[in-house]
């Protein structure tokens, strides 16, 4: 995988990391949506495994505090394309990435398969924080059907 060359150079600079010491948006929330995305993957056709590695590595790499932090997604675009590697990336999955980054906190769904694995994979990780994910709010059948369960068993 692709993701795989950056994580030592992303936990030297990732500010959730170091600066936040963030343990609701750091590497174990890193990694708990790396695993949905790849349950989420294995049942809905088209992903982009490369795109959701790399998602699931940026996406919250870059935040100043845990709250309210509008442009966190951005931030990690940005770190993205200072590891000057996004040329490995085609148009389209430099497309997606972008997506996938700097708007997975606006509670969109898409149909864009790997873009909805990315946001739904990291949805899923909400009840880390006692939010229970809606299934209105996912973009896959299966993160659909995921959140439901969570609502009708009332899990958090």
């Amino acid at each position: 995988m692709l993701a795989d060359r950056f994580i030592g150079r992303v936990l030297r600079e990732s500010t959730t990391i170091n600066r936040l010491q963030s343990d609701i948006h750091g590497v174990d929330h890193w990694y708990r949506v790396w695993q949905n995305a790849q349950i989420l993957a294995s049942a809905t056709s088209n992903v982009d495994e490369e795109i959701v590695a790399l998602f699931a590595l940026f996406h919250d790499a870059m935040r100043d505090n845990d709250n309210d932090d509008p442009h966190h997604g951005l931030r990690g675009w940005n770190l993205w394309l200072s590891m000057k590697k996004h040329q490995l990336l085609t148009v389209k999955q430099t497309r997606m990435l972008f997506v996938a980054c700097t708007s997975h906190s606006l509670g969109h769904v898409t149909y864009e398969p790997t873009i909805g694995v990315c946001w739904d994979a990291d949805r899923l990780d909400l009840p880390r924080v006692g939010i229970r994910p809606h299934p209105s709010k996912m973009s896959t059948d299966t993160g659909k059907g995921a959140a439901s369960a969570m609502l009708t068993n009332g899990s958090v």
